[in-house]
């Protein structure tokens, strides 16, 4: 079986690219957020996945449940 094409890969959520299982796992002790090392379970393949940083939401505007949420949480923390 051929490895996946990246395009193949976005689109199965993360399946192995070699043996396309889906028992894969995260591997621990990634230092940068845009990557997140991956090894398969099944055909024991380690692979990285590579984020891109495509839009920002803004979450302090007042009228978000964001917004209403974190402040709440910071009331809890002094009053706690």
């Amino acid at each position: 079986m051929k490895n996946m094409t990246k395009r193949e890969y976005c689109f199965t959520g993360g399946n192995c690219p070699v043996c396309r299982s889906d028992d894969v796992d995260y591997i621990e002790n990634t230092t940068n957020f845009l990557e997140q090392g991956r090894v398969c379970i099944t055909c024991k393949a380690v692979w990285e996945e590579h984020y891109k940083i495509s839009h920002y939401k803004l979450i302090t505007d007042k009228d978000s449940s964001f917004h209403s949420n974190l402040q709440e949480y910071q009331r809890k923390e002094i009053y706690e």
